[in-house]
């Protein structure tokens, strides 16, 4: 007769298991910018500041996910290694960059799905170029002034609107 415990590896449910990729995406400058880690993000980026512009497994770069959950800090950071590393257009250029996937969202744009007017002005700020809000296109062809007009919360659309116009 066999008998087996009821622990997590045996129980009903087989247990839980994490892929290497999966283990890997956490460890990584992209999981900790997606769990809003920023001592973590700071101690990788000191170590390899070019961690700023590589995009993961995914398609994302560290700055998609920062943008995505309105981590400024996180998204300035990963900014200011970029300008670092190469030319002073680089940071400029990170905001702009689209995903590598099909979508090819920006970080502009994750910030508009965000909902984050805060975040939008901090991009726009760092992108040093006013035609961005109408020149880069996601997968879809909408520009950022686009996806702002499709936001459903009128609330939201009004603030994200804002950004680009602020009143005087």
């Amino acid at each position: 007769m066999s008998e087996t415990c009821n622990c997590a590896l045996h129980g009903e449910h087989g247990g839980v298991a994490e892929s290497m990729d999966e283990m890997e995406f956490a460890r990584s400058i992209h999981g900790a910018s997606a769990r809003g880690d920023l001592p973590r993000v700071l101690r990788l980026l000191a170590a390899d500041p070019a961690l700023a512009t590589q995009y993961d497994a995914y398609g994302y770069l560290a700055l998609h996910y920062a943008a995505r959950l309105n981590r400024r800090d996180i998204a300035s950071a990963l900014l200011d290694a970029a300008a670092a590393t190469a030319k002073s257009s680089t940071a400029s250029c990170l905001v702009t960059a689209p995903t590598a996937t099909p979508a090819k969202t920006t970080a502009l744009h994750r910030a508009v799905m965000a909902r984050s007017p805060e975040m939008l002005a901090m991009l726009l700020s760092r992108a040093n170029d006013g035609g961005v809000v109408d020149g880069v296109r996601d997968g879809d062809g909408k520009s950022v002034r686009e996806c702002i007009d499709a936001v459903q919360s009128a609330a939201d659309r009004d603030a994200l609107r804002h950004v680009l116009h602020p009143k005087k």
